[in-house]
C-alpha cells in the first residue's frame, strides 16, 4: 500500500522538531544524525530522503526555534502597549524558568539516588540557561595576531539584566 501523500512531509517536519528539541536543549554538538533518525524509529541511512545534508536540517532547526519563541512571545504581548508588552514578557519568562526549576526540585527530593538527583537538577538548570539565553557560545574572534579562533564568550549583558543562574 503505498504512503499517503503528505506522508514524507510530516516525517521531515518530525526530524526538524526533534532537531531543534536537541538544539535548544542540548546544544548544537549534541545534534547527530543517527541519534535523532533513532529517536524517530528511522534509519540513519534514510536522512538523505529528506535533506541534503545535516546544514540543512540545522538551518531549519533553528529557524523553528525561531518561530516558536516568536509564536510565544506574540501570544503573551498580544493586545498590550510596548510598555506592558516588555513587563508581561519578561514577567512569563521568569515564571517559565522558575517553574521549570520548582517542578525539577520537588521531583529530585523524591528520588533516593544522590547522582540520579544531582542530573535531574543539573538538565533543570541547563534548560532554564538555555531558556533564558544565558551560557556560553561559540563564535569566531580574531586574536592579537590576526588569526581566527573559537572562542568560549559568556553572555555578560543577559546575566547582568536576569542575574546569573549558576
Amino acid at each position: 500500500m503505498p504512503y499517503n501523500p503528505h506522508h514524507k512531509a510530516r516525517i521531515r517536519q518530525s526530524i526538524v522538531f526533534e532537531a531543534a528539541r536537541v538544539l535548544s536543549t542540548e546544544g548544537p554538538e549534541a545534534i547527530g544524525v543517527a541519534a535523532i533518525m533513532s529517536k524517530l524509529g528511522l534509519t540513519h541511512g534514510g536522512f538523505y530522503a529528506y535533506f541534503r545534508s545535516i546544514d540543512e536540517l540545522m538551518a531549519e532547526a533553528i529557524m523553528e526555534i525561531f518561530n516558536e519563541r516568536y509564536a510565544w512571545m506574540l501570544r503573551v504581548t498580544e493586545g498590550h502597549p510596548p510598555d506592558e508588552a516588555l513587563v508581561r514578557f519578561i514577567e512569563q519568562l521568569a515564571s517559565c524558568a522558575l517553574a521549570t526549576m520548582a517542578g525539577a526540585i520537588s521531583l529530585s527530593r523524591t528520588i533516593s539516588d544522590r547522582g540520579s538527583s544531582d542530573a535531574l537538577l543539573g538538565a533543570a538548570k541547563a534548560t532554564v540557561k538555555s531558556q533564558l539565553g544565558l551560557g556560553k557560545a561559540s563564535i569566531g574572534i580574531a586574536s592579537k595576531d590576526g588569526s581566527s579562533g573559537k572562542h568560549q564568550v559568556e553572555s555578560k549583558s543577559k546575566s547582568k539584566m536576569l542575574g546569573k543562574v549558576d
